[in-house]
C-alpha cells in the first residue's frame, strides 16, 4: 500500500508497505500565506530545467494532461449542474424570446430556474407592441418590441428563441440567423425537408448557431438513457416503441395534425436511441381529415441489422404516452410522459429524474425541464458549436 499523508497536496512524507520517508522542504525566510509553500521551488525549478532544454511543456504536466483535468472538472460540474463561463467575468447568455405565446411563457419560466448569472431575458417581441409589454411585465423583461424585425435589430441579444406556430418558423428562423442571431427554434424545425435545408442553409451562411428545441433530449432522463445505451447495458436494441396522444388543435393554419405536433417526439425518441441513423425503410399508415391535417399514425421504421421501430400518435385521444426500448439482455421503459421524462424503469428498476418547481403557473406538462435545452444552447455557445452534438442538423 502507498499512502500519501496530510497534506497530500503539497506531500512531505509518504508510507510505503508501513514504512515512512520524510521529504522535508527548506525554511522559509519570511512569514507565507499557505502550508508548505517553499515547495514551490520545485515547479520553479521544472520550468528553468525546460526552459534550458527547449521545451514547450513540462513532460510532468503535459498539455494533454492539463486538457484532460480540465474536461474531468466540466463532466463533473455538468453532473451536480455547475456551470462556469468561458471568461472569468462569467458572461450571461442573453436571450430574446420571439412570440409569447404558451410555450414561449413555459421557456422564460424554465430560464428563472436557472442562475442569473449564466441566463437573462433581456428583450421579447410580439406582432403587436402591448402584448409584447404584458409579456414582458409578466416575466419583468426589460425590453419589448412591437415587431420581430426590432428583436434582430437589437444588439444585446445573444440567441433568440423562436417560439411562433410552425407555419411561421421559416421566416423567423431565416430573419434572425441573417441578422446574425443564434437561435433555439421549437420543434419542428420547420414544415417539411425543403424548409429545413432553407433555414440550415441562411445559419450556415450566416455562421450562427441554430438549434431545434427537441427538449426531451436533454433531460437528465434522457441523458441516462445515452448513457446506459453507450454501456450497452441492455445489450443490442433490437427493438424501439413510442406513443402519444393528446387531444390537440387540427387547424392547418396553426401547424397542426398528428405528426408535426406529436409525432416529432416519437420520431426524436428513436432517432435518439439509434443515434440518427436513417431507417431503410418506413410504413406508414393513418388518417387525415377533409383539411388535409392527420389525425392519426401508425408508423413503422426499419433499420439496419434487423432492427425495428414503431411509433403511433393521435390528436383526438388519451394514448399511454409511454416509450421502451428493448435489446438483448433487458429493456429500458420510459413512463408516461416520454416527451419531457421525470423517470426510467431499467430491467424493473425505477429511478426519478424530478423537474424544478416553477415560480409561475405553466401551460404545459414538465416545462421546467426546457432549462436543460437552454443550457445545452448556452454551452454550445461558450465552446463556438455551431449546433449541438446531442440534436443534429
Amino acid at each position: 500500500m502507498f499512502q500519501v499523508l496530510s497534506p497530500m497536496w503539497c506531500p512531505t512524507s509518504i508510507i510505503v508497505d508501513r514504512k515512512e520517508t520524510e521529504y522535508p522542504i527548506p525554511e522559509r525566510c519570511l512569514s507565507l500565506n499557505f502550508t508548505y509553500s517553499t515547495g514551490k521551488r520545485y515547479e520553479v525549478e521544472e520550468v528553468r530545467q525546460c526552459l534550458l532544454k527547449g521545451l514547450k511543456e513540462s513532460p510532468v504536466t503535459p498539455h494533454a494532461y492539463t486538457l484532460l483535468l480540465a474536461e474531468m472538472g466540466d463532466e463533473v460540474r455538468r453532473q451536480v449542474e455547475v456551470v462556469y463561463s468561458q471568461d472569468c467575468q462569467n458572461t450571461a447568455t442573453k436571450w430574446g424570446i420571439c412570440s409569447v405565446g404558451k410555450i414561449s411563457h413555459d421557456f422564460t419560466v424554465a430560464l428563472k430556474t436557472l442562475p442569473a448569472e449564466d441566463h437573462q431575458v433581456v428583450a421579447v417581441a410580439a406582432r403587436k407592441l402591448e402584448d409584447a409589454q404584458e409579456f414582458a411585465r409578466k416575466h419583468n423583461i426589460s425590453k419589448a418590441y412591437g415587431s420581430y424585425d426590432e428583436l434582430a435589430r437589437d444588439p444585446d441579444v445573444d440567441v433568440v428563441y423562436v417560439g411562433v406556430v410552425h407555419p411561421c418558423h421559416l421566416n423567423a428562423c431565416k430573419l434572425f440567423t441573417n441578422a446574425k442571431k443564434n437561435v433555439l427554434c421549437e420543434k419542428p424545425l420547420a414544415m417539411n425537408a425543403k424548409e429545413v435545408k432553407e433555414i440550415l442553409d441562411s445559419a450556415k451562411k450566416n455562421d450562427v448557431f441554430l438549434m431545434e428545441a427537441a427538449w426531451t433530449r436533454f433531460f437528465p432522463a434522457s441523458v441516462q438513457i445515452r448513457n446506459l445505451l453507450a454501456q450497452e447495458y441492455i445489450g443490442d436494441v433490437k427493438m424501439v416503441r413510442a406513443d402519444y396522444g393528446v387531444p390537440r388543435s387540427d387547424q392547418k393554419d396553426l401547424g397542426g395534425g398528428a405528426l408535426l405536433d406529436l409525432g416529432i417526439f416519437c420520431l426524436q425518441f428513436i432517432s435518439m436511441v439509434y443515434n440518427g441513423e436513417k431507417p431503410e425503410s418506413i410504413q406508414a399508415s393513418g388518417i387525415c381529415l377533409e383539411t388535409g391535417v392527420n389525425k392519426t399514425l401508425a408508423v413503422i421504421l426499419k433499420y439496419s441489422k434487423n432492427r425495428m421501430a414503431m411509433f403511433t400518435c393521435f390528436t383526438g385521444v388519451q394514448l399511454h404516452n409511454d416509450a421502451i426500448i428493448v435489446g438483448t439482455k433487458g429493456k429500458i421503459q420510459v413512463p408516461s410522459p416520454m416527451w419531457c421524462p421525470t423517470s426510467l424503469v431499467v430491467n424493473k428498476k425505477e429511478t426519478q429524474y424530478p423537474v424544478p418547481e416553477p415560480s409561475l403557473p405553466l401551460n404545459f406538462t414538465n416545462s421546467t425541464g426546457k432549462r436543460y435545452e437552454a443550457e445545452e444552447v448556452r454551452q454550445c455557445l461558450l465552446k463556438g458549436n455551431e449546433t449541438s452534438a446531442f440534436c443534429l442538423l
